[in-house]
Formats: structure tokens, sequence, C-alpha cells
């Protein structure tokens, strides 16, 4: 036991430690490399994913404003959703009736999507849509 006020012994491994590294404290042990590492680990990824989902956001646009433009002529049309899937850019449009052509829409996106992307547009067929009442007894 220490009498009370007395210093404390520092064991003969931790003395003997100070002294190898010159008294100093810090560097690689106290985990600032780790935390830098952990934080280049984390963040890089985070921040290409944070470009991808924008170069994706601004190519839904484009396509979106396009496909619009393609389908204003069309009485009745509309552009009902603009998705990828994979690489695909997917356009779903529900026209009344004959879809203009589709030319003109790849057309209008040429230099606005990367090239060769490949374009589908699904069509529903608005006078195909037909709602069912069961007869009255």
């Amino acid at each position: 036991m220490r009498p009370a006020g007395a210093p404390r012994r520092q064991h003969q491994g931790a003395a003997e430690h100070e002294e190898r590294e010159g008294g100093q404290t810090g560097g690689a042990r106290d985990g600032t490399p780790q935390i830098g590492l952990v934080f280049a680990l984390v963040a890089l990824p985070l921040a290409i994913n944070t470009a991808f989902v924008y170069a994706v956001a601004v190519i839904d646009q484009r396509v979106e404003r396009a496909a619009e433009a393609w389908l204003a002529g069309v009485e009745g049309a509309v552009l009902t959703q603009v998705s990828f899937s994979g690489s695909t850019i997917e356009v779903d449009v529900r026209v009344p009736g004959p879809l203009p052509d589709t030319s003109t829409l790849l057309d209008s996106l040429a230099g606005q999507v990367p090239s060769g992307t490949p374009l589908v547009v699904r069509l529903e067929l608005a006078d195909h849509v037909r709602r069912a009442v069961a007869p009255d007894p």
C-alpha cells in the first residue's frame, strides 16, 4: 500500500516503452492512422455513390423532359414513368391511339444520355383499359 500523496510507480514495462519512444505519445499508437484509413474506406464509396445517383437523376430528368415533349402533340397521351433497369432506360407511356415515331424521341436524346444506352418504350393503350362491372341480378 502506498501512503497518501505518494507518486505512483510505473510498471517497468511502461517506463521502458516510454524511454524507447522518447517519452512521446501519439502516432500509430493512438489510432490516428486507423481512423484516417476507416474514414477513407467509408467516404470514398459514399462519394462515388453520391456522384452516381446524381448522374442517374440528371439523365432521368433529361429523358422525362424529352419524352414529355415527344408526347406533347398526342392528345390524351401521358408519360407514366421513366426508370432504369440496369443500364436500360425505360419510358412508360399511355396513349389513346397510335404512338408517335420513336425516332423523334431518340433524336432529341442524342447528346443528352450516354451513347449506346438502350431505351425501351413500354406502351399502354388507353382504350384497352376497361372496367368490368357485374350486372345487377
